[in-house]
């Protein structure tokens, strides 16, 4: 790849259909060649010297991997892009919220007792659903996103997505939403102090007994697994198939390297296009542990940590 940047030429220039070569119009860049060469991998600031901004998802499920990827890039603002759907955008961006999108659209929420509101009803720190009539005429459509309120900018509410209403896992009648085991999960790691840069929940049959399993990449410890097995008990239908034995206790896989990499590539490889393909705290197929490199954890020390 250096070669081509600093010649201009591309070695596969002869595998290409005509319709790309008409396309490239590259020519020799030997400095950046050298920018590449002398950089470090480990820190991709030196690949992009003059990279500013980033603007990518960052709530629900996307919070553990852009915390990592704050990391990664520590002097970068990282801009959460709010919640942005194919029907609507739902919010804005500002810098420390996600505002309503008030004069785009007319917004409904759906409160857990199945109450309707409008946005000036809203209350601080509550969990709804929305529904949206847009301003093309699509009429009261419900996106099946859970947000809640965390804030008002003046009188508009601030918004931050929790995850998808219609994805839950249910084998058992344990009835596991994503919303809920991605709350738990943050949770866990926030009590642990733990920041992994993957983390995905899933059933796992792939022993003799049915049961969960947290496939994380990064540090872990020995309380990960049972503390977040207790906070899935707040579900009663998930406490109730613990409690006769129709789900094992939590299990944890610590994943060597490439979490997300794999993932994609494995739902790439089911069929989904990369735009379909989000960060997701639950999982309902139950194959990750043949998808993910790496192993089952059992500490025999409490206080044992499992480095990278």
């Amino acid at each position: 790849m250096l070669y081509d940047i600093e010649s201009g030429d591309c070695r596969y220039s002869d595998t290409l259909p005509p319709a790309i070569l008409r396309t490239l119009k590259s020519r020799p860049k030997p400095k950046r060649a050298r920018q590449l060469k002398n950089a470090d991998l480990t820190k991709p600031e030196t690949i992009w010297p003059f990279l500013k901004i980033i603007s990518c998802w960052g709530d629900g499920s996307a919070e553990l991997a852009i915390a990592d990827l704050q990391r990664r890039f520590p002097n970068t603002l990282i801009q959460r892009k709010g919640l942005i759907a194919t029907e609507a955008f739902v919010t804005i961006p500002f810098p420390k919220s996600q505002t309503l999108a008030v004069c785009s659209h007319f917004f409904e929420f759906i409160d857990k007792q199945g109450k309707i509101h409008l946005a000036h009803e809203l209350g601080q720190n509550e969990t709804y659903e929305i529904v949206v009539t847009t301003g093309g005429g699509f009429w009261r459509y419900r996106l099946q996103d859970e947000v809640q309120v965390t804030g008002f900018v003046r009188q508009t509410p601030s918004l931050r997505f929790l995850g998808r209403k219609g994805i839950v896992s249910d084998h058992f009648g344990e009835k596991l939403s994503e919303t809920f085991v991605a709350q738990s999960i943050q949770e866990t790691m926030a009590d642990l102090s733990l920041t992994p840069r993957f983390a995905l929940l899933a059933p796992d049959e792939s022993g003799m007994k049915k049961c969960y399993t947290l496939y994380a990449e990064g540090e872990v410890q020995s309380e990960l697994a049972p503390r977040l097995d207790v906070l899935l008990m707040k579900n009663p239908h998930y406490a109730w198939c613990r409690k006769i034995g129709q789900l094992q206790a939590l299990r944890l896989f610590h994943i060597k390297t490439g979490g997300h990499k794999i993932f994609l590539d494995h739902e790439f490889s089911r069929k989904k296009r990369l735009g379909e393909i989000k960060p997701i705290a639950l999982s309902l197929q139950s194959d990750w542990t043949q998808v993910f490199d790496g192993n089952y954890l059992v500490f025999k020390n409490e206080n044992k940590k499992c480095p990278v």
